[in-house]
Order: structure tokens, then C-alpha cells, then sequence
């Protein structure tokens, strides 16, 4: 940066660099040069590009606009006019860029539009990490969409159809922040009858980026597919969310059964179902998880798998791999109702 904040208009990165700074393809920084004149980068005597901090900032200035729904040449026109008047790029400082890309995504779906929400959805990713988009675009957005469908203001069609274009858009964006097979192993999977799957994508985006690689088993996840998964996977962690609250006797009953399934693994809970269960998850075992910034969320699940596992090991004794014989214990502690105990299989429809 110049002095007082101004960005420098020294040239200094190269296209690669800038192109993961900001997540534009390379390609389409010099197509937008070429189109447009933004950005304008400085050459070499070898006629590479180096590119300013000021060019980064018009860049990001440049996808906010569309972000918002502009056409790239109107967003490159409408920073051209702005230089050429001498005055400062509009709001470079005070320009919010996922604010836009929320408000994007929102307006295309009250639009009825699957092809601009996909295109919104599409330009957001752009925009940062895969964790930021889905903490400052991707979650507001569809708790914005949630409350004007609560409200009246979307159709239930319209709420499907954005859920479902974002749903994919952040399945795909998964299979590419995937740690490798060597990484921990977290099984992430939504309460019985919770239906919500989209919070569970949020929240193996962010353990992704902890170094978790993520399972995830989907929504209204019984009991008894929870227990085969952690026998099977042996985890690192169990994740489940949770955004309506269950009836209190049929809360308790899932409770006592998910700490069973999760047996000598930690396991979380997340999501607005919590707010009402939180001491008795507690008492279970389970670690709530609240609405706080990724690093203090991250802090308090590794502290809370360490402390985990301080707790089952007894000091110079090696923990036991075998695992029948713990779900053994973890079953006579909690010991739940027969009549209320989940045993049906996973099923197509357990995980749709």
C-alpha cells in the first residue's frame, strides 16, 4: 500500500500471483486488459506482466460489480469514467464485495432465475476462500431466503430452487478442498428427521480447511447408520447438525442413541436446534458448537478432541484400537429405552 492506505501503483506480482490473490483465472485478467484496459499492469523488458496493489484493488472492485449483477464491461466502463473524472474508484475502501454477492444471490432468487442464482453462486467463489464465501455470502444468503419464505415474500419453489443450486455448487466446491486420504477423518451427517443438509456442507468446508477429510452421510441420518459408519470409518470426529428442534422426549432419546452410535469418538453438535438441548448434549458428551469466527470455533474443537482423548487414556498406557468392546461400555452407560432405540438400516431415503 502507498502512503495513507492509497494503493501503491508500483507493479510487483506476477499473473499467478495476483490470479490466487484474488481467484480470477489468469485468462480472464488478460482478456479483461485486452476488452477493457482494467487492469493495466506494468511490463518487464522480458514483457512480463507485474501487476500494483492499485490493480488488485480494481480487480476486486471489478467483481464486486459483477457480483452485484453487473456486466463486466459495465463494471469496467463505469471504473474507466471514474478515473478519467480524477475522483477516487467508487467505495474502493468501503465496498463490502460479499455483502454484494449476497444481495445477488437473494435478488436472483426472489427473480425466479436458477440460471443468475447459479451465476451469483458461481462469481461468490471467486471471491476468497471456500470457508469465507460460505461465512459471508453463501450462509447470510440463505438465512436471508429462509426469512422471506418464513415472511411469505419467496415461494416454497423458490426456496428449493436456490437450495438446490447452491447445494451443488458447494458439493462441488468439497470434492476439490478435500485434504489427502492421509488427513483425519471427520463423518458429518444431520439429525433423524432434519432435513437441512446445506449447514453440513458449511461446516465440512470449515474442518476441510482444519485438515479434516469429511464423510458425510447426509440428511435425517438415524442412529443406527451413525453407529456402522463410526465402526466402520473410525473417525476422528463425528459432526451432526441440527437446525429445528426435536420434541423433548424424542430429543432425549436421540441424544442418549447419537452418543451411543458415537461411542469412544468426540463428536459435535451445530445449528439453531441447539439452542435448547445445549446442557443436555453437554451431559452426553457433545461439544455445541455456536455461531463464533472459524478461528475460535477451530481452537475450541481441536482443544476439545485433545481433551477428549486425554480422558480415555490412562498416562503411559497406549489407547486399545479395538473398538467392540468400548461401544460395549458406551452402551451400558447410556442404556436407552429398547422401544425408542433406532435400528432401522440406512437407507437411499436416510440420506436423500
Amino acid at each position: 500500500m502507498g502512503a495513507f492506505g492509497v494503493p501503491s501503483k508500483t507493479g510487483k506480482y506476477r499473473i499467478q500471483a495476483v490470479s490466487e490473490i484474488t481467484r480470477v483465472p489468469a485468462a480472464t485478467l488478460r482478456a479483461w486488459e485486452r476488452r477493457y484496459g482494467i487492469p493495466s499492469p506494468q511490463r518487464t523488458a522480458s514483457s512480463y506482466r507485474l501487476y500494483s496493489d492499485h490493480d488488485i484493488a480494481l480487480i476486486q472492485e471489478l467483481q464486486a460489480m459483477c457480483a452485484e449483477g453487473m456486466s463486466p464491461a459495465e463494471a469496467a466502463q463505469r471504473l474507466t469514467e471514474s478515473r478519467a473524472a480524477n475522483e477516487p474508484v467508487p467505495a474502493l475502501e468501503r465496498i463490502d464485495p460479499y455483502e454484494r454477492a449476497r444481495d445477488a444471490v437473494v435478488h436472483a432468487t426472489r427473480s425466479f432465475d436458477p440460471d443468475a442464482v447459479e451465476a451469483a453462486v458461481q462469481r461468490a467463489l471467486h471471491l476468497g476462500s471456500a470457508t469465507t464465501v460460505y461465512e459471508k455470502v453463501v450462509g447470510p444468503a440463505l438465512r436471508v431466503i429462509g426469512e422471506r419464505w418464513y415472511a411469505g415474500e419467496l415461494s416454497t419453489g423458490q426456496e428449493h430452487m436456490a437450495s438446490e443450486i447452491i447445494g451443488n455448487a458447494l458439493r462441488n466446491t468439497l470434492r476439490l478442498v478435500q485434504p489427502t486420504e492421509d488427513a483425519r477423518k471427520a463423518v458429518l451427517a444431520c439429525f433423524a428427521e432434519e432435513t437441512h443438509e446445506l449447514p453440513l456442507l458449511g461446516i465440512a468446508l470449515r474442518l476441510c480447511s482444519w485438515g479434516f477429510r469429511t464423510i458425510i452421510l447426509g440428511a435425517r441420518t438415524p442412529p443406527s447408520a451413525l453407529r456402522h459408519a463410526t465402526a466402520e470409518l473410525r473417525p476422528d470426529l463425528v459432526g451432526l447438525s441440527l437446525t429445528i428442534t426435536p420434541p423433548p422426549h424424542e430429543a432425549r432419546t436421540l441424544i442418549g442413541d447419537y452418543a451411543v452410535a458415537c461411542s469412544d469418538t468426540p463428536w459435535i453438535v451445530g445449528g439453531k436446534g441447539t439452542l435448547a438441548l445445549r446442557e443436555q448434549l453437554e451431559r452426553a458428551g457433545a461439544l455445541v458448537l455456536t455461531d463464533e469466527p472459524t478461528s475460535k470455533m477451530k481452537a475450541a474443537v481441536e482443544r476439545f478432541i485433545a481433551d477428549h482423548h486425554g480422558s480415555r487414556v490412562s498416562p503411559g498406557k497406549p489407547r486399545k484400537k479395538s473398538r467392540t468392546s468400548k461401544r460395549g461400555r458406551s452402551s451400558r452407560r447410556a442404556a436407552p429405552d429398547a422401544a425408542t432405540t433406532e435400528t432401522t438400516p440406512l437407507k437411499s431415503s436416510d440420506a436423500s
